[in-house]
């Protein structure tokens, strides 16, 4: 369930040209556009997240998970046929509200689905999620591709009319969900008397200080990552690139991305935290500022690995936020994920806009370099 939700949830990438070259969008504000719809899709998407967390808490409903999953499937796949930008813009709203709902409560369940494994399952659960987001999109594009009569595989009017028929999975999934799964009472700790506290223990200042460091790192990388799997599809379909080449580097760029959290939480154990944090900015930003300076092969490789390199701190960010409010982990990893993609997101909307103002070559470059940019943050970071 949770691969189909976000491959739902990821694919705006991959429709992106498609959708903007439909309705004809005038070329001096196509990524303004772009940026627009990017923003709308992720903060509803993101931030929702931080309010359903709190009503999931509190409302257990399997209807969270049914809703979760019926809004996006329908939602997107109405993106064919949708009339008007404006329309795009309140369907992908509503799909992103849908994926919020989804999410907390799923991941709460996957953790006590089967008793005492709790890592494994929701180590299961968050592949699950990664395989979507990069095989999903790609699957999808391929369908539209076989069922164009007249396109080729470097073709560019791949139809969308055929979107609507993607529904069909995420409608049975969630009538599989509505008959089998009733959400189960969430284990909750009580708190002992040292944890009683609800904020930040001993010096609070010192606490805020080191977490909005972490935020901005967490924030900036984001803004790398969701500007470069948009604008870079853009920028691969105005040089020529196929649909199903375009989205084949989309779906591989995120699948890189997904194998370096799992690397990175791992080094993290052997090296420390900070440790990762920094050595994943500074090098992931010229790896990447390569890949955009290449062509071919070397494109697709230096592209690959550095957001390999520059995901390996995904984890990192999380993990060092939950230690710093002990008695508001939630709080916390809803901060560094959910707080930090909503306004990454809210920012390609400018990002989109300076793009149309200089050129998008010159931004994609920009944002390869942003990461450099964040290790700046990690001096506000320091250990008590």
């Amino acid at each position: 369930m949770h691969g189909i939700v976000d491959t739902y949830g990821t694919i705006l990438p991959h429709l992106l040209p498609q959708l903007l070259n439909r309705f004809s969008v005038d070329a001096l504000f196509y990524n303004t556009i772009a940026g627009r719809l990017i923003a709308i899709s992720t903060v509803f998407n993101s931030l929702s997240q931080l309010a359903f967390g709190w009503i999931s808490d509190r409302f257990r409903s399997v209807h969270f998970l049914t809703v979760g999953i019926l809004l996006p499937s329908v939602c997107i796949s109405l993106l064919g046929v949708a009339p008007s930008i404006l329309v795009v813009v309140l369907l992908l709203s509503v799909s992103g509200i849908g994926i919020a709902s989804f999410h907390p409560q799923a991941t709460a369940q996957a953790a006590n689905i089967a008793g005492q494994k709790k890592n494994a399952n929701v180590s299961i659960f968050i592949t699950g999620g990664n395989i979507g987001q990069a095989i999903g999109p790609f699957l999808i594009i391929i369908m539209l591709q076989s069922v164009t009569l007249d396109n080729t595989i470097t073709g560019k009017n791949t139809s969308l009319t055929y979107l609507p028929v993607c529904m069909i999975p995420g409608i049975i999934s969630t009538l599989f969900t509505n008959k089998f799964l009733r959400p189960d009472p969430i284990e909750v700790t009580e708190p002992t008397e040292s944890r009683g506290k609800s904020g930040p223990n001993g010096n609070s200042h010192f606490e805020i200080v080191s977490l909005i460091g972490l935020y901005m790192v967490a924030m900036l990388r984001t803004v790398t990552t969701i500007g470069l799997v948009n604008y870079l599809s853009l920028q691969l379909d105005s040089v020529g690139y196929g649909d199903i080449r375009r989205s084949g580097i989309l779906a591989s760029f995120i699948f890189a991305g997904s194998m370096g959290i799992l690397f990175g939480g791992r080094m993290a154990e052997k090296t420390g935290g900070k440790v990762i944090l920094c050595v994943s900015l500074v090098t992931a930003a010229p790896v990447l500022y390569l890949s955009l300076n290449s062509n071919n092969l070397l494109f697709i490789v230096f592209l690959l690995f550095g957001n390999f390199i520059l995901s390996s701190s995904v984890p990192v960010n999380i993990v060092m936020g939950q230690q710093m409010l002990p008695n508001n982990q939630n709080l916390a990893t809803s901060f560094m994920m959910g707080g930090a993609w909503g306004v990454a997101g809210l920012l390609n909307y400018p990002i989109g806009m300076l793009a149309d103002h200089f050129d998008r070559e010159y931004i994609l470059s920009a944002l390869a370099l942003l990461p450099f940019l964040s290790v700046f943050f990690l001096i506000l970071v320091r250990k008590k």
